[in-house]
């Protein structure tokens, strides 16, 4: 048993931290057995530590989404005023060079 453990009068482990069981009594095949399961404070840790790489990926995500969008590095402060600006000036540019093909 871990130090953060206890046994209870039932024969489980529980968390001291807590107070949760950390193992299930359960029934197979007409024989009971103990199974570890997490406690609260165990499944806590967890859905933290899931909710920073969550977290880390979507970083990660909207870096490379910049690197390969206007927002790279040739264009560190530009606001997003002057951006639709410059797409709207290219497009005006490319619809006078395609009528004029005519």
């Amino acid at each position: 048993m871990k130090p953060d453990e206890y046994l209870n009068e039932d024969g489980i482990v529980y968390c001291k931290n807590c107070g949760t069981p950390r193992q299930l009594r359960i029934s197979i095949f007409d024989r009971e057995q103990l199974v570890p399961i997490s406690c609260r404070c165990q499944l806590d840790r967890i859905n933290e530590q899931r909710r920073k790489e969550k977290k880390r990926d979507f970083r990660q995500r909207v870096l490379a989404l910049r690197k390969s969008g206007l927002s790279d590095e040739r264009f560190p402060n530009t606001p997003l005023k002057t951006t639709k600006a410059i797409t709207r000036k290219w497009k005006r540019q490319k619809l006078t060079l395609t009528a004029g093909r005519k």
